[in-house]
């Protein structure tokens, strides 16, 4: 499925399904395959036969969150709903999303990322372009718009990794602060930041031939674009842009595989993703170069000019993978 081999995916998973219907994923990912229509009934009534049994909850909330999705492409909207609800209170059970601290959190960042932190603060990394940092909130579009920018010759996809926030809680033992991150980032200096960016760079994967750039698209780390901004001077940012009540409702239909404990409650995910724009607008305050912002909603757009290009012709001018041109 990764790999984008999609009929041997749907073969694999529908004879996961045959083999044992009760293993973990193998229902819900056979539902994520494809569309299905009337013809697909007997899926319906087996996902429901396989429900009324006495099952462990997050294998109940698989299947509820398969059955959501086959029914919503049945049209069956109301009744889509009441799975996913089912669903998503299963896994809420498990989890604790604490909004108040998470907005304590961003306050952290936002009083310790200000204007006056980045200036006439040197360049720590400066003669590193940086990789292609890709962000926003989950469901926003980001692999697309890595998919997308990997199409370019100099560009390596390198997917959602998760070095950056290593990287960041190692900033107080770095600095020797009795502060934790973010307040202990005020006192790394130029030295130490260069250190911990070429760190990261040593982590992760290794450009193939003339690929000079690389992706790295994991969501989250819009909560880094300051630290990202003082490693890297030179990075290259993209916000994934998307109308929240379609990304709240996308996020719903998710069994997510780890993290996002926000994710399972209505009233999680809309603190979340305020959280999410008030850090957004202060970024574009206080950064010391802008970011490029791409909706979703012209991602379809975007697409068609892609499938329109000659084969051998680049995706992108080399200019616009540096943000801010």
């Amino acid at each position: 499925m990764d790999a984008g081999h999609l009929e041997q995916a749907r073969a694999s998973f529908m004879r996961a399904v045959e083999l044992d219907p009760l293993l973990p994923g193998a229902c819900l990912n056979l539902a994520r395959s494809r569309r299905f229509d009337a013809s697909d009934a007997p899926l319906v009534d087996r996902l429901e036969g396989l429900l009324s049994r006495r099952l462990d909850p997050m294998i109940a909330a698989d299947l509820h969150f398969a059955l959501g999705k086959v029914r919503d492409d049945l049209g069956e909207h109301e009744r889509a709903a009441a799975s996913l609800r089912r669903a998503n209170r299963l896994v809420h059970r498990t989890l604790r999303f604490d909004a108040a601290s998470h907005a304590r959190a961003v306050d952290a960042l936002t009083d310790t990322f200000d204007a006056a932190f980045f200036a006439g603060r040197p360049e720590s990394f400066s003669e590193c372009k940086g990789p292609i940092f890709i962000v926003g909130m989950p469901r926003s579009g980001t692999s697309l718009v890595e998919q997308i920018l990997s199409v370019h010759p100099a560009v390596h996809g390198g997917g959602e990794r998760g070095e950056l926030d290593r990287i960041a809680r190692r900033v107080q033992q770095v600095t020797g602060s009795r502060l934790r991150y973010p307040r202990c980032a005020a006192e790394l200096g130029s030295t130490s930041a260069a250190m911990l960016a070429r760190e990261y760079l040593a982590s992760g994967p290794r450009p193939g031939p003339g690929e000079r750039r690389v992706t790295d698209k994991l969501p989250a780390n819009f909560l880094h674009l300051g630290f990202i901004a003082h490693l890297f001077p030179n990075a290259a940012l993209v916000h994934c842009r998307r109308d929240p009540r379609d990304v709240a409702l996308s996020v719903f239909f998710q069994q997510f595989a780890e993290g996002h404990v926000w994710a399972y409650d209505l009233a999680d995910i809309a603190a979340f993703s305020a959280a999410h724009q008030r850090l957004m607008a202060h970024w574009r305050e206080v950064l010391p170069r802008p970011f490029l912002e791409v909706d979703y909603e012209v991602l379809p757009y975007v697409l068609d000019v892609v499938e329109a290009m000659a084969p051998d012709a680049p995706l992108l001018h080399e200019d616009m993978i540096t943000v801010g041109v």
